[in-house]
C-alpha cells in the first residue's frame, strides 16, 4: 500500500491514548467549517500526499477528539466510506475532483455534523504514467475490484486474476477487521497459508490487494498503481 499499515496503527493508537490533546491538520483543500457545535474534533489524511485525497484506493481518515464517550460516523460527498473501528475510516472509489468529508456525533436521537472539509481528489502521478503505457492487465479477484462480497461468494476464490498476457510475480494482502495482518504471495494463486487465513476470514472483514508487481511476456516489469479493496458481507 501507499502506507506502512502497522505502523500507522502504532501511531493511531498513542494519537488516540492521547485525546486529551487537539490536533490540528492542515494543508486540506479549502477551508473548515466552523461553529457546527461545539465538540473538539479533527480529521487525519492518511494514504496520500500532501494531505490530498487519491482516485486510486483507500484514504485512511482518523478522527482526533476529546471526546472519548461519543460514537462518531464519516460521510463523503462521493465515494465510498467504510468503517474500520470507532476511530479509524477508508474511503474509496473517489472520482477526480473536490470531495467534502463530514464527522457526526451519533445521539439516540439524530446525527450531529461537528466538522466538515472540502479536500481535492487527485489521480496520483504513478497512475498518470501507467495509464501512458496503454496496458490492460485487468487484475481482479473474483472478478471484483472494490465494494462488498458476500462472505460465501469469496470463500471460493483462490486466486488472483490477469491478462493472459501477463503474468503476477508479487501481490501483499492487507486483511482484518479492527487489526490488520498482512501477507505476501508469489503468484497469482493463493498458497496453502493464505488459503488458511481465507478460512478464517468473517463478515465485516476489510480486505485489500497491493503491491502488485507482474510481468509480460517479455519480461517486462511492472507495478499495478491501483489496489483492490472489498468488504465481506454475510
Amino acid at each position: 500500500m501507499i502506507f506502512d499499515f502497522k505502523n500507522l496503527k502504532r501511531f493511531f493508537r498513542l494519537s488516540i491514548t492521547s485525546l486529551c490533546f487537539t490536533i490540528l491538520l492542515g494543508s486540506s483543500y479549502g477551508q473548515t467549517k466552523s461553529n457546527l457545535t461545539n465538540g473538539k474534533v479533527d480529521i487525519e489524511i492518511y494514504g496520500g500526499q500532501n494531505s490530498n485525497l487519491y482516485t486510486n484506493g483507500s484514504n485512511l481518515i482518523t478522527i482526533i477528539c476529546k471526546d472519548t464517550i461519543s460514537t462518531f460516523i464519516v460521510k463523503s460527498s462521493q465515494g465510498i466510506v467504510q468503517q474500520l473501528d470507532r476511530y479509524m475510516f477508508f474511503i474509496d472509489s473517489l472520482e477526480k475532483g473536490k470531495t467534502t468529508i463530514s464527522v457526526f456525533k451519533v445521539t439516540a436521537e439524530s446525527e450531529v455534523k461537528v466538522l466538515q472539509k472540502n479536500y481535492a481528489v487527485l489521480i496520483p502521478k504513478l497512475v498518470l504514467k501507467y495509464n501512458s503505457l496503454s496496458i490492460a492487465p485487468e487484475i481482479a479477484m473474483g472478478g471484483f475490484t472494490k465494494g462488498k462480497v458476500k462472505l460465501d461468494t469469496l470463500k471460493k476464490i483462490t486466486a488472483l486474476s490477469i491478462n493472459d498476457n501477463y503474468k503476477i510475480l508479487q501481490a501483499t494482502f492487507y486483511i482484518g477487521q479492527t487489526d490488520l495482518s498482512s501477507y505476501t504471495i508469489k503468484s497469482k494463486y493463493f498458497d496453502s497459508q493464505l488459503k488458511d487465513i481465507w478460512k478464517r476470514i468473517m463478515p465485516n472483514c476489510y480486505i485489500t490487494v497491493d503491491n502488485i508487481k507482474f510481468v509480460d511476456k517479455s519480461g517486462n516489469l511492472f507495478i499495478y498503481p491501483n489496489t483492490i479493496s472489498i468488504m465481506t458481507t454475510e
